[in-house]
């Protein structure tokens, strides 16, 4: 299982590699572009995720150099409001349905639509915009506490950034700090412990007004208790959002609407 989930982060990196060169060796824009400007003629609305269905019709994913695909086929409906949990073995999939989902990676064959728009077609920035994401092994960047939290919520209030805490069980070790929500981080934030540096991801993920919330083994760091809680706010706070939680062990998947095992892959 180990080698397994190995060679699926190795895979996954040589695809990001791929993605990023291609964005190096992309020439400037005009200066007269601006990031801002609207979408082209022809571009279809950015569907709101708040109420469009997402659909995956026969999807795989397959990564450069190897034969089995790391994906699929699957095909899936998501409704607005869902908790669906993905659950099995490392390296069997769950990370990389999330990953499509946020357009880091795309289908090597079936289709994906939302809101019945090819998701090939609405903008991958506009996207984004509506998800909030905690990783497997989340980054925190060099700074304080609080910036760290309101990372994806630029402007953010100090009370909107602590009520984000307390619902990650983040508050009682932020307020033991010794400037507290200003307390500086320094990179990756090495001083904390994971099941912290996790709370803090979750904190960021819970700040963000974001209709579609991918958690991948959110609670994996977090004692029994911390995790317990964290279901609790996944099930009544968070609730009306669509989740997606991939996860190894979940208190809370009798509750779920949809729960998709998947089946462990080769290396």
């Amino acid at each position: 299982r180990a080698v397994a989930a190995q060679y699926h982060a190795s895979a996954e990196g040589t695809a990001a590699a791929e993605s990023i060169f291609r964005i190096l060796e992309t020439p400037l824009p005009p200066q007269t572009a601006h990031l801002t400007a609207p979408l082209a003629a022809g571009t279809p609305p950015v569907p709101d995720l708040r109420s469009a269905t997402i659909g995956l019709s026969q999807v795989t994913v397959a990564y450069p150099g190897r034969d089995l695909a790391a994906l699929g086929p699957l095909s899936l409906t998501i409704e607005p409001g869902e908790l669906i949990m993905l659950t099995g073995a490392s390296g069997a999939g769950k990370t990389t349905l999330l990953r499509l989902l946020l357009r880091f990676i795309e289908p090597a064959s079936g289709t994906a639509r939302v809101g019945g728009t090819d998701l090939a077609a609405v903008p991958a920035g506009s996207w984004r915009a509506q998800i909030a994401w905690v990783p497997q092994h989340p980054r925190l960047f060099d700074g304080s506490v609080a910036d760290n939290i309101a990372l994806g919520q630029p402007g953010a209030t100090r009370s909107a950034i602590a009520e984000a805490a307390t619902l990650a069980g983040a508050a009682a070790f932020i307020e033991a700090l010794p400037d507290s929500y200003d307390t500086p981080l320094g990179e990756r934030a090495a001083e904390l412990s994971a099941g912290q540096r996790q709370q803090l991801a979750l904190a960021r993920a819970f700040l963000r007004d974001a209709p579609l919330l991918l958690l991948d083994e959110p609670t994996a760091h977090l004692a029994p208790a911390a995790a317990a809680a964290i279901d609790g706010v996944i099930r009544g706070p968070m609730a009306g959002r669509t989740i997606i939680v991939a996860t190894h062990r979940y208190q809370g998947i009798a509750d779920a609407s949809q729960v998709i095992t998947f089946g462990s892959r080769p290396a």
